[in-house]
């Protein structure tokens, strides 16, 4: 990909493409916010309990998914930041 968008007949192709992940990634991202925010409205909002194994499952997600690629890696670091 970083090869395609340096410039050429190739170049408007990669952006297509970067503009595609990124429009399906948001959409993805919205449709799952949009469920956790209704599982605190309905189930969790006066349960700490629930709460917290939401925050439980959502971070084994995250840090389940980190490998030793380096990206990945940069990802959780920035996450992490986040949460301090």
């Amino acid at each position: 990909m970083t090869a395609l968008s340096q410039g050429g007949s190739l170049h408007k192709y990669a952006r297509q493409i970067y503009q595609s992940v990124g429009r399906v990634s948001l959409l993805a991202s919205k449709v799952e916010l949009s469920a956790v925010d209704d599982f605190i409205k309905k189930y969790a909002a006066n349960n700490p309990k629930a709460i917290n194994k939401l925050y439980d499952v959502v971070g084994r997600i995250i840090l389940n998914q980190v490998d030793s690629n380096s990206n990945d890696m940069d990802l959780c670091d920035e996450i992490l930041e986040e949460i301090r």
